[in-house]
């Protein structure tokens, strides 16, 4: 029983079996076969030294070669055909973040992090610039990472030591995107991230007094319609007429 697949730079047939994913070979999977049918030169070849007869025999009978090449395109291609835009046209943008991993103080060592998730496929480059000058020293990288949903999460760090005036860039480039991708991060001063850091605080307070307010308000018309509704019931009952 025979299975037909297709590879980065072709399609071939083996043997119905189990199999496992080589990284060392760039054309895709290696199946547990000792032979195999290459689209590319339309003829088996042999994967190991104990294949080699059986491909010089199977190449010699030009039926079953013929039958092969035409499973090929029979099968193999029209496979591809229909699974290629989900599987090797699907691109995905990814989203960039720029954040340091701790409360960034000039002068003081730090790591800028740039967080690229959820972009597909999984080659990606990415860059650190200073002031448009592009960092290589002090750059460390998660490499990419399997989300479980087809798509790949890294992230990229820096090694700095912020100065006023700074402009760190982190460049994204990816097959999705129509163009590089760059988030800035600037380093700022003390009284800049406190008088930020102080806005974002009143804003937050605000917020919870706000929301406050309106949960007091909406208790309180709650409470004047139930006690419009018993006065009503009161006063209906003062109204009805007495029996004799």
């Amino acid at each position: 029983v025979s299975f037909f697949s297709f590879l980065q730079n072709g399609f071939w047939v083996g043997p119905l079996g189990g199999g496992s994913a080589s990284e060392s070979d760039p054309t895709g999977f290696l199946h547990d076969s000792r032979h195999r049918l290459s689209s590319d030169v339309g003829m088996f070849v042999a994967l190991t030294k104990l294949g080699q007869p059986d491909a010089e025999q199977w190449n010699s009978r030009l039926d079953l070669l013929e039958r092969s090449r035409q499973a090929v395109d029979g099968v193999c291609r029209h496979n591809y055909r229909l699974g290629a835009p989900f599987t090797v046209g699907r691109k995905v943008q990814p989203e960039v973040t720029v954040y340091p991993e701790r409360t960034p103080l000039l002068h003081q060592h730090n790591l800028l992090h740039c967080s690229v998730t959820g972009f597909y496929p999984g080659d990606i480059k990415i860059k650190w610039f200073l002031n448009g000058q592009e960092e290589r020293a002090g750059v460390m990288s998660t490499g990419p990472i399997r989300n479980g949903d087809w798509t790949f999460q890294t992230v990229v760090m820096l090694e700095m030591t912020p100065e006023l005036g700074h402009v760190y860039t982190c460049l994204v480039d990816h097959s999705s995107l129509l163009s590089p991708v760059s988030v800035e991060w600037r380093a700022q001063s003390e009284y800049s991230w406190r008088k930020m850091l102080s806005g974002i605080a009143a804003f937050l307070l605000g917020l919870i007094f706000l929301l406050v307010g309106i949960v007091i308000q909406l208790r309180a018309q709650k409470g004047y319609v139930r006690t419009q509704m018993s006065g009503n019931e009161v006063s209906r009952a003062v109204l009805l007429p007495q029996s004799c």
